[in-house]
């Protein structure tokens, strides 16, 4: 067999460069230089004594500029990792060792140590995954040790002028002021990198946060003429223009950026904005409408809101990666990959097949641990020559016995947990239909649902989240005549695009795709520009091109088609996806009849063929191939099922990937002993390449058209490796929050100099899926230093210093984003939680799609235990999660009532009943309930008998939906009772729980199941039936709540039994009924405090004081950094908020997550308890809350404000905020607190 010629990465000698570590500058390219010399340069700091947050002192003297012996150098090419900035000379001679014959014409610098390198990279890979963990404290240290050793590494110094940057708060005990620490770091990368566009953006957030909008406007015009095309840019450029009073000039950078992404959010608010303060209604009005539904429909990926401040602006507000680091240089020989040449089989004959319409020679292919036994069985489709279906059960050693699934005429299989219960399901393309099995757990599959194509053939079956809801939809290309794979003539059926409704029913909305009803020969479903949803590659048989049809979100569509792409191919065969060029874009090798093409991903959906690999291999062709790490040595080889060879015959081959010299290798040119040499297969086949036998190796599935199936088993050792299973579903109660196969989810691996990025749920070829597992190789490294996922519901999670050398599951974290404001009360020992409020004035809440719920600011909270505090009562309202709050009156009742009594106030969160007036409850004996039982019979009378966080209520919980559960209830048995009830005596219920609240996000995606929260209703039971008296009355309203519910009339002295009934994930603590005493001595005194002080405080810990939930706050301890992310806009300013307090005005103390207002209320102002007395506490409240699920009205900003005269919320013009001179002197005053995210 002749040599093959290796294949460069980028034509014309340019080097795609390493991705940063956050992904971010991944068009970038620089020429390389052929030769240059690198010198040291050293530098010494004075060591002085370090800042109260343990960060080197060298990390604040080293902001300044850089010396004036620091000379812009270039390195050499074989010593190149990725693309230099310019100044990477003293990098070099700080962090590595320069070989002999390297440099030209100089000495080499001292050698540095393996040790000091790897130290320095493990740092800042470090530093870059807690950014990724929002700890910046932690991730500043980390870097500042990396600058310390370096100082001229200008990644690390940006990447420590983004954690001051995001710190945002000063150090009250050393006043390090973190900002000014972030603009040194940046002007210091400027100084010695003037073109440096991450420094320059950061610079301008800086300036922009503090208000500095002209010198913000020119550094984002700098930035804009080096990036024109950068959305984020777009935005913040708009932004700086408007702040500066240029409108014409912002509204056409607006403009802009919505034609370039139709789902930015807060560009089409922005444009609307823009053109209503114009006058230009009649523009303002459609985007005032996109937004809305934006907002109420859809996971808004434009606003990024999964993430804290860091991250949400941009690629240039990530951290970057580890630039202009060298490598060893030297040309190591080429890997030798050594398969075992026992080639197993699996007793399974495939053959070519037909259906009405034609033939089908593309095997059928896809593994996934089926049996949950920890390894990779595998599914085969075309065996017998009657497209029979094959389950093949791996015994964890690469040997396969039959598994039982009967199906047949049967194509494309493509594993998933459609249900989201834990097991793998599969979806099987085929003649007349596409059919869903569904996993019982134990690789026993039964058929759920059929997807009917009357006379057709469903070719192409995927499982993917279209509309990133948590659940997977089913898309499906079909044939009215044709073969498989692809053939001129071929004659399409329109796409089918089946959203799952989670209750096994399922809506076609393939039309919302825009795809013509042409035969599809491939498709790739994947993220290609990098905004949070997938995007979908579409090609066609034949000489039609290809489309993207790029995911706008809201089920919404546009397509691109060759000429806007790039895609210039014809004659398709099948498409995957990968990055073998390791930049964090998703490039795309298609096959064609005319051979194969590899196109790298430019950016803003432009691919550019690679004529490197098109000379090297293109004529090689195939049909079925799969990126995959084939040597674990941190890059991605190619293995391809049925290459052409020179003799005429087809087999598998193996690329393999020789970065960083920019090539591919055949691995039989490599080492003519290879074993894939000497296979053969006859017509097309497909593969994948997946660890069989749990050895850490990838080993090869080859699947011909004809003949036996071959298991290839991968014996190459002497690297590391780490394979991952992702979980997107909460362990503890199993709620769905991304789907729980991970299909759609990015993972990035980095460690030392090795950088991976890996999407889940690629195609393999015409008929075959790659593993759902990810598998990365680690090179010499034997643990991860930084792992990141970013899950299709957009959430980000980073992991630090992950073993190597096992399979790993990570289960998506369970983060509970949102809650109201916290109140802690000082007990005489601690401040103790005493419960959540707010919620009833939650604004935004979506309760169904374009429904909100109306928002009740007023709300009363008993106060259980209060004890003075040097003069005072003290109270602290604490907002732990990501929401606004909008504080607009706090007062502290005492309540005087006889002794022997309890009082309580007229409160719960009111559904179908209104609002409930302000009014105390004085009761003397409590009316208990005889017996108590649940739904399922069993006796909760101890349960109901205390407030003692044992509780009754919801039992099985729907795993689909935070907040809702199986329909539940308690009877309450009164016997006789209320014999003696009075007539005309007032009776109230008092139901004390808690409420687990369900998301806008969970409303909007039950809908689709015809589901919908129904809150308590109350039943009597009357003549051997139970009679409604209230319907969906309403609950306790979070966290420790009561729920007083007046009932006169309702409930009578005849009844016995009364029963409350519920869906929602409630749970009730204490249930009796009272008779009010209203002639009782009762007296309320108000009193306002005499002390009001906003400030941030920090994230208190959760804990559980008895092992069960709701887990509690721990106010006394404290974390300092938080994942939780911050909405932009205009927060008001740290210190005495008292006046906004005084009075409900539409004055607010607005606040943020980690932030307090610590209340004093003097104890003389109550006056003494009168004889025979006793004093109780309840708290006034009126507030407005706002979270962040992206299904809530407006929630990526503090605007629009709320006020009390508004009707609704989101309200509709002409109705807005109160615009008079004394909320604009508020605002003016109180609001200058300005937080930017984009």
């Amino acid at each position: 067999m002749g040599v093959v010629a290796p294949c460069m990465f980028i034509a014309s000698g340019r080097l795609r460069r390493q991705v940063p570590a956050c992904g971010i500058a991944r068009r970038a390219r620089v020429q390389l230089r052929a030769a240059g010399a690198i010198a040291t340069l050293e530098r010494k700091t004075a060591p002085v004594a370090r800042a109260p947050l343990p960060i080197p002192h060298e990390a604040v003297e080293m902001l300044g500029p850089p010396p004036p012996d620091a000379v812009r150098k270039e390195t050499c090419m074989r010593c190149m990792w990725t693309r230099p900035r310019g100044r990477v000379a003293a990098v070099a001679a700080s962090l590595c060792s320069i070989v002999a014959g390297c440099a030209l014409g100089a000495a080499a610098p001292a050698a540095v140590s393996i040790e000091r390198l790897d130290k320095a990279l493990a740092d800042f890979n470090r530093g870059a995954a807690l950014l990724e963990q929002y700890r910046y404290g932690e991730a500043a240290e980390a870097l500042a040790r990396v600058t310390a050793a370096a100082p001229d590494w200008t990644a690390a110094r940006f990447n420590l002028g983004l954690a001051y940057l995001n710190m945002q708060e000063k150090d009250t005990a050393g006043a390090i002021d973190y900002v000014a620490l972030a603009r040194g770091a940046f002007e210091a990368v400027l100084a010695a990198e003037p073109g440096h566009r991450h420094a320059r953006y950061c610079l301008g957030l800086y300036h922009q946060h503090l208000g500095n909008n002209p010198q913000a406007l020119e550094c984002f015009q700098k930035v804009y003429a080096a990036d024109p095309n950068d959305a984020h840019v777009m935005y913040k450029l708009g932004e700086a223009l408007a702040s500066v009073d240029r409108g014409d000039e912002a509204t056409a950078m607006f403009e802009k950026v919505v034609e370039a992404d139709g789902g930015f959010v807060s560009a089409v608010y922005r444009l609307a904005m823009q053109y209503q303060r114009a006058g230009k209604r009649e523009k303002a009005l459609p985007f005032f409408e996109r937004f809305k539904a934006l907002n109420a429909a859809e996971l808004a990926g434009g606003s990024f809101a999964v993430h804290k401040a860091y991250g949400t602006a941009g690629k240039y507000y990530r951290a970057l990666g580890a630039d202009s680091l060298p490598l060893p240089a030297g040309e190591p020989p080429p890997a030798r990959i050594i398969f075992s040449p026992e080639v197993g089989t699996l007793g399974a004959a495939m053959a070519p097949w037909q259906w009405a319409g034609g033939a089908v020679a593309a095997p059928g292919l896809a593994c996934a641990d089926v049996d949950k036994d920890g390894d990779l069985d595998l599914c085969l489709a075309g065996a017998g020559g009657e497209g029979a279906v094959g389950l093949f059960l791996n015994d964890g050693k690469g040997g396969f016995t039959a598994g039982g699934l009967a199906a047949a005429r049967c194509v494309s299989p493509c594993f998933g947990d459609v249900d989201n219960d834990g097991a793998v399901d599969l979806l099987l393309g085929g003649a007349g239909a596409a059919r869903v099995f569904r996993n019982d757990g134990t690789g026993v599959f039964a058929e759920f649902a059929a997807f009917e194509a009357p006379d057709a053939l469903v070719h192409i079956a995927r499982f993917l989240d279209a509309d990133s809801d948590g659940d997977l939809d089913c898309l499906a290309f079909a044939l009215a005549r044709g073969a498989v794979p692809a053939a001129p003539g071929n004659a399409g059926a329109a796409a089918a695009l089946h959203n799952n409704n989670r209750d096994g029913s399922y809506q076609d909305i393939g039309a919302r795709l825009g795809l013509p009803a042409a035969a599809v020969a491939a498709v790739v479903c994947d993220d290609f520009d990098d905004d949070w949803d997938l995007d979908l590659a579409v090609f066609f048989a034949g000489d039609e091109g290809p489309l993207m049809a790029v995911n706008d979100r809201l089920w919404k569509y546009r397509t691109l088609d060759r000429a806007a792409t790039g895609l210039a191919v014809r004659n398709v065969l099948s498409a995957t996806s990968g990055d073998p060029d390791k930049d964090g874009d998703r490039d795309l090798l298609v096959f064609t009849s005319d051979g194969a093409r590899l196109f790298v991903n430019e950016g803003r959906m432009r691919f550019k063929e690679h004529a490197g690999f098109t000379a090297s291999f293109g004529r090689r062709g195939g049909t079925s191939g799969q990126f995959a790490d084939m040597d674990n040595d941190g890059d991605l080889d190619l293995v391809i099922a049925d290459a052409a060879r020179p003799d005429g015959t087809r087999g598998p081959a193996l690329l393999i990937n020789d970065w960083p010299r920019d090539r591919f290798l055949d691995a039989v040119a490599v080492d003519p002993g290879n074993l894939l040499g000497a296979l053969a297969v006859e017509g097309a086949a497909s593969c994948i390449a997946a660890d069989l036998d749990g050895n850490g190796a990838c080993d090869i599935v080859l699947v011909p058209s004809r003949g036996p199936v071959r298991i290839i088993l991968n014996m190459t050792a002497g690297n590391h490796w780490l394979a991952l299973d992702l979980l997107g579903v909460e362990s503890r109660d199993q709620k769905a929050r991304s789907n729980a196969s991970g299909i759609g989810a990015r993972v990035e691996i980095k460690t030392g100099a090795v950088y991976q990025e890996f999407a889940v749920g690629v195609p393999a070829g015409p008929a075959a899926m790659a593993p759902l597992r990810v598998h990365a190789g680690l090179g010499k490294h034997a643990k991860v230093d930084w792992l990141r996922i970013t899950w299709p519901d957009a959430v980000l999670q980073a992991e630090l210093e992950v073993a190597a050398d096992r399979t790993l599951a990570i289960v998506e974290l369970p983060r509970k984003i949102s809650s109201c404001p916290h109140l802690f009360a000082w007990d005489g020992v601690r401040f103790d939680f005493v419960a959540d409020f707010g919620g009833m004035g939650g604004l935004g809440y979506l309760v169904a799609p374009g429904v909100y719920a109306p928002p009740d600011p007023t709300e009363y909270i008993p106060i259980p235990r209060l004890a003075p505090r040097d003069g005072d009562y003290v109270l602290q309202v604490h907002e732990p999660l990501e929401e606004v709050v909008y504080l607009d009156e706090v007062k502290l009742l005492a309540v005087d009532h006889p002794e022997g009594t309890a009082v309580y106030p007229h409160e719960m969160m009111a559904i179908t009943l209104p609002p409930p007036p302000f009014e105390i409850f004085c009761f003397k004996d409590a009316i208990e309930p005889v017996k108590a039982v649940d739904h399922r019979g069993a006796d909760v009378t101890r349960a109901l008998r205390a407030v003692d966080r044992i509780y009754a209520g919801a039992a099985e919980l729907d795993h689909r939906f935070i907040g809702l559960a199986e329909p539940h209830a308690v009877d309450l048995d009164f016997g006789d009772r209320l014999r003696g009830l009075e007539s005309g005596a007032r009776l109230v219920l008092v139901c004390h729980g808690w409420v687990e609240y369900g998301y806008s996000s969970t409303n909007f995606a039950a809908s689709q199941a015809g589901l919908a929260c129904e809150a308590p209703s109350l039943f009597a039971f009357r003549d051997g039936a139970w009679t409604p008296l209230l319907e969906q009355a309403g609950y306790p309203a979070g966290l420790n709540h009561v729920m007083t519910l007046d009932v006169t009339g309702k409930v009578l002295a005849s009844d016995t039994r009364l029963r409350i009934a519920s869906n929602m994930e409630l749970f009730w603590d204490r249930i009796f009924l009272a008779v009010d005493r209203p002639d009782a001595a009762v007296a309320v005194k108000e009193v306002a405090a005499r002390s009001a002080d906003l400030h941030f405080a920090g994230y208190p810990r959760e804990y559980s004081p008895d092992g069960r939930l709701p887990n509690l706050l721990d106010y006394h301890s404290m974390e300092r950094f938080s994942v939780w992310k911050l909405m932009e806009g205009a927060y008001t300013r740290f210190g005495d908020v008292l006046e906004l307090l005084d009075a409900a005005d539409d004055r607010y103390a607005i606040m943020g997550r980690g932030e307090e207002v610590t209340l004093k209320f003097p104890v003389a102002a109550f006056g003494p308890v009168p004889a025979g007395m006793r004093r109780s506490f309840i708290l006034k409240t009126d507030s407005f809350c706002k979270d962040m699920d992206l299904y809530t009205a407006h929630p990526e900003g503090v605007d629009p404000l709320p006020f009390h005269g508004m009707t609704k919320f989101p309200y509709d013009a002409p109705e807005k905020y109160p615009d008079d001179e004394r909320t604009n002197a508020y605002r003016a005053m109180y609001n200058t607190r300005v937080v930017r995210t984009r």
